[in-house]
């Protein structure tokens, strides 16, 4: 039963309907576990609890976004111009590294 109307509610879920798929999913899940005989009570219990569930494994993701977007905008220093540098190039930040040459590749004469 589960194994039916699980996917299904997922899939309904994941259409551009709403945001995030807010109470789309509930409703499917509703929807098709009541299909199976499964009061609806039960069924919204078990789509809010799988709800949070999700949203609680997503919470590690947003430290993670800080960390990675958010964090370095505060360490580029100040630009050229004498502004906070808040508007300049990632790009800036990171040192040049030079492409890596395999040891075995044959050595091209200059030009000119």
């Amino acid at each position: 039963m589960l194994l039916v109307a699980v996917p299904l509610a997922l899939f309904i879920t994941r259409l551009p309907i709403s945001v995030a798929g807010l109470g789309v999913g509930e409703a499917a899940e509703v929807y098709t576990l009541a299909l199976f005989g499964v009061p609806p009570v039960q069924s919204l219990a078990l789509a809010l609890t799988s709800r949070v569930v999700e949203l609680i494994g997503l919470l590690p993701g947003a430290f993670l976004w800080y960390d990675l977007v958010a964090a370095p905008r505060r360490r580029i220093g100040p630009d050229a111009r004498g502004g906070d540098g808040d508007r300049a190039p990632v790009e800036a930040s990171v040192p040049s590294v030079p492409p890596a040459v395999p040891a075995d590749a044959p050595s091209v004469p200059p030009i000119g």
